[in-house]
């Protein structure tokens, strides 16, 4: 068992060097051992690495597990801007509005009145019709 494990992991590091999922994959794998070791800023520059190569070679479904990562990674440093970064970035505005919703809801909850503001008002700048403006007829 023990040879053909050693087999198979030479195998591996022969392919991964010339297909590009197999680099893919070696990433994501490095990112999820940063990630399960703490190394958030470590696992950043590798998903930054995999994310260019995804993107150069036009894998999606690749960018689609990478922004999953991504996610992640800004969710347990608790990276609130990262986070904002990615749904952005990731989500149609529909999916913005339902964030800063929540985001809003929470912060009323919490008696964080500034905070309560800043999402209303994003959510009234990404409505794709403006229910406030009143127009002189």
């Amino acid at each position: 068992m023990q040879l053909t494990n050693i087999i198979l992991k030479s195998l591996r590091n022969k392919y991964s060097a010339s297909n590009i999922s197999f680099k893919l994959r070696m990433y994501t794998d490095y990112i999820a051992i940063l990630f399960e070791k703490g190394l958030y800023a470590q696992a950043k520059k590798t998903l930054s690495k995999s994310k260019e190569t995804a993107k150069e070679n036009e894998l999606y479904l690749a960018l689609d597990n990478l922004a999953i990562c991504e996610y992640r990674i800004a969710e347990k440093e608790s990276n609130k801007e990262d986070i904002k970064q990615y749904i952005e970035e990731t989500y149609p505005s529909s999916c913005q509005i339902e964030y800063h919703c929540i985001w809003g809801h929470y912060h009323y909850a919490n008696g964080n009145k500034f905070e309560t503001y800043h999402y209303r008002k994003k959510v009234l700048e990404l409505i794709p019709f403006k229910p406030f403006v009143i127009k002189n007829g």
